[in-house]
Order: C-alpha cells, then structure tokens, then sequence
C-alpha cells in the first residue's frame, strides 16, 4: 500500500489546504511524499521494510531528500554495545548478526531496524520542526508495532511454544523498547510545553 491507496483526504491535507503550516513524518503509506504547505517525509525513510530501496520521492520538498538520505546513513547505523541495552546477547554474536546480510527474520537485525527507524523519525521531526515550526506536526514512530511482531513471543509470561532460550535472550526487548519511545516522547512533552502546543499521543 502507499500514499496513493488512500481515498479521502487525511488531516494534514485539510490542515494545509485551510492554510496552516504542516509537517508529517514516516507516517504508514504515505509514499511518495505528499505536497503540503509545509514538509513531508514518507514511510519509506523507515530502515525496517525500505532498507535497501532509493530515496526518490521520500521527502517534499525534493530538496530535503539528500538531507533525510544522510539522516538515514548516519541515524540508522546501531553497534552491538547500544543493542545490547536491548536483549542478552553476547556483543561478538550481536556484531555476527549485522554483517551477516540477514534481513528482518533475525531478531538481532530487526531489533537494529526498528531502533534506527525509530531514531531516524525522531531526529528528522526534531530538526524540520525546529526549523519550520509547524502548526500542526505528525510523527509516526513504527517500531511500537513493529517491536512486538518480533519481540512479543518472548516477552513473560513464557508462552508454551517459545523456546526458553528465546526468552532468555529476547525477554527485555519491548520493554527497553517502550522505555526509549517513552523518552522520546517526554521529549516532545516537554517541547509541547515550552512551544504553548498540545500533544496528542495515539
């Protein structure tokens, strides 16, 4: 699915059709970028699902495409020692995962994903925001999902089908998970409170 999926206007093409300035990021199917009065940064900046694919289109205006390109390459990179906060693998077999080529199906290359999509999204709006000040922001952060996908089977109560290595090695992982959006998002309390905006979290 893609941005072209949707059939009826979404809130930030009525917010900027009204004349409010927007900004939208990594929100699900909105490839390619939309026009807006303001700036808009698809899904497919996301290292989860789009890791490998070009960046045309991924950003409106197209002048912010090589800008989102380099917080890609520099955002999404995640060593073994900041993974490591994350599950109970040795740093050696954490570092074996992420040069091995694999893709989302190795729970050490997901984890790499969602953390560097999340950190992506995150420092994209941070900086669009500051330098546009948008009336109405929307930041999209899709490892909440995509964490318990992979993550969830291993998280306590042990379920009978889950090996309890898997447990062993994988139990904290949407927890740590959770308690980095949970900053992130007193981040944005906090900005909400200095700025005079309201939050809304979903």
């Amino acid at each position: 699915i893609s941005g072209r999926s949707r059939r009826i206007p979404a809130v930030w093409n009525l917010a900027s059709s009204a004349g409010k300035k927007v900004g939208v990021v990594g929100w699900w199917a909105t490839h390619p970028a939309e026009e807006v009065n303001g700036f808009f940064i698809s899904d497919h900046a996301s290292p989860i699902l789009y890791e490998k694919l070009p960046l045309s289109g991924v950003a409106f205006p197209s002048s912010l495409e090589s800008g989102v390109g380099q917080t890609v390459a520099r955002e999404s990179r995640i060593g073994a020692a900041e993974l490591a906060k994350f599950v109970d693998v040795p740093t050696a077999e954490i570092d074996q995962a992420l040069a091995s080529g694999k893709g989302m199906q190795n729970p050490i290359v997901a984890l790499s994903r969602i953390v560097g999509a999340t950190r992506v999204y995150q420092r994209a709006a941070r900086e669009l925001y500051d330098r546009n000040h948008p009336d109405l922001l929307m930041l999209y952060i899709e490892g909440t999902d995509e964490i318990g996908h992979v993550f969830a089977p291993s998280a306590p109560p042990r379920l009978a089908c889950t090996p309890e290595e898997d447990v062993r090695r994988y139990s904290r992982a949407a927890d740590e998970y959770y308690a980095l959006v949970d900053r992130l998002i007193g981040q944005w309390m906090r900005r909400a409170e200095e700025d005079g905006a309201t939050l809304l979290v979903s």
